[in-house]
């Protein structure tokens, strides 16, 4: 029993001395609180937290902040934490960089499909341009081709995408039901071409630029007679008038620049130029377009961009451009077969076109869809104003 006694009275005596020792720590520590130094485990790890005044303490401990720096405590000035802060701010605005740099390469990568369906129908007419369409595939790998170095880009761009074109537009008189030729009408024409086309962007300056090289065939070899024929229950049978098969080769150029932005806002004015063997023309004009877009982005960042991708975008829009018309090939005929049965001569051509729409554009993640209507002025003497629709689908890959 009084082994037992003494056993308990000895770890009484223990305790009693610990948490006198643990009471006169507490009593140190609260001192150095006074002192606006307060010891907490996050303070090694974070030197942010530890203000710059000299410590009240020494200690022969050595600690490594952050693996920058290996000092004893009480060797330890406060332009050292600064530096360590400093060294932290820029590894931290390093990474920032880095992690931005990566975030906007994968942004860059931009992939679509998109299909331009032109038709007279929508507007109750059935004669001039009657019938288009143009099918645009972007990828990464079409940049790859020697095509690419021939066109134009801006030097400093945010985006700069390429894609492969197939184009067939097609063209006939008021009156295409007979074989007896119109004179002093538009002559039955159509081309077919394989482009490459590229578009650079720079946001921050508000330009765009779009450039394209396109060959293909004028005339019989591109099909558009066949075509009309098939979708018209009557078939218009002044098609063996059509002018005659002729190489196309195209460039066209237009860049557009931001002159006014806000909220909700955008206005362009914008400038174009064609030069081959059925295209020769320059123009300009202004774009608008008013509701809730990705400002300066045109269509491109469909299912790819990070900014918002899976919300609702929708704007109104409006074009309107003069033309100046050097030559026509599917009103003249082909640069290079002057056999075709008939065609315009120069003086009949009006050298200054209006060209004017107005449409509707909706996208939703991966998807986008732009409904657009236009107006063209008389083309040659003696013709009528032009109306026609066109739907614009496009889909992200």
């Amino acid at each position: 029993m009084l082994g037992l006694f003494k056993y308990i009275l000895t770890i009484a005596l223990l305790l009693l001395y610990y948490n006198i020792g643990n009471e006169s720590f507490h009593q140190n520590l609260k001192k150095i609180e006074t002192n606006n130094i307060t010891l907490k485990p996050k303070s090694i790890e974070s030197p942010l937290e530890v203000e710059s005044k000299p410590l009240n303490y020494s200690s022969t401990k050595r600690t490594i902040y952050n693996n920058t720096v290996e000092l004893e405590l009480n060797k330890l000035a406060p332009q050292n934490i600064n530096n360590i802060n400093s060294d932290k701010k820029n590894t931290n605005t390093i990474n920032q960089e880095n992690h931005q740099l990566k975030f906007e390469k994968k942004a860059n990568k931009t992939a679509f499909l998109r299909i331009i369906f032109d038709n007279d129908i929508f507007d109750n007419t059935d004669y001039y341009y009657t019938n288009g369409i143009r099918i645009e595939l972007v990828m990464d790998f079409v940049s790859k081709t020697p095509i690419s170095k021939i066109l134009f880009r801006l030097n400093k761009s945010d985006y700069d995408y390429q894609g492969f074109s197939v184009v067939q537009n097609i063209y006939t008189p008021v009156n295409p039901d007979t074989k007896i030729i119109n004179t002093n009408d538009r002559p039955f024409s159509a081309y077919l071409t394989v482009g490459h086309f590229r578009q650079s962007i720079n946001i921050e300056k508000g330009i765009r630029m779009k450039s394209e090289f396109a060959v293909g065939v004028l005339g019989p070899a591109s099909l558009g007679g066949m075509l009309q024929s098939g979708i018209h229950e009557i078939e218009p049978i002044g098609w063996e008038n059509q002018i005659e098969n002729d190489i196309v080769i195209d460039y066209s150029f237009e860049v557009e620049k931001v002159i006014l932005r806000k909220n909700y806002f955008e206005l362009f004015a914008n400038g174009n130029a064609k030069v081959g063997t059925v295209h020769n023309n320059l123009g300009g004009g202004f774009n608008l377009r008013l509701g809730r877009f990705i400002p300066i982005l045109d269509n491109q960042w469909v299912g790819n961009n990070p900014s918002e991708p899976s919300k609702i975008k929708f704007w109104f829009f409006t074009k309107v451009n003069l033309n100046f018309v050097l030559y026509n090939a599917t009103l003249q005929g082909g640069l290079f077969n002057t056999q075709s049965k008939y065609t315009l001569a120069g003086s009949q051509i009006n050298r200054a076109i209006i060209n004017a729409s107005a449409g509707l554009a909706f996208y939703y993640g991966h998807f986008g869809l732009e409904l657009e209507n236009f107006y063209i002025s008389p083309e040659f003497k003696g013709a009528y104003d032009f109306r026609y629709g066109r739907i614009n689908i496009i889909i992200g890959l």
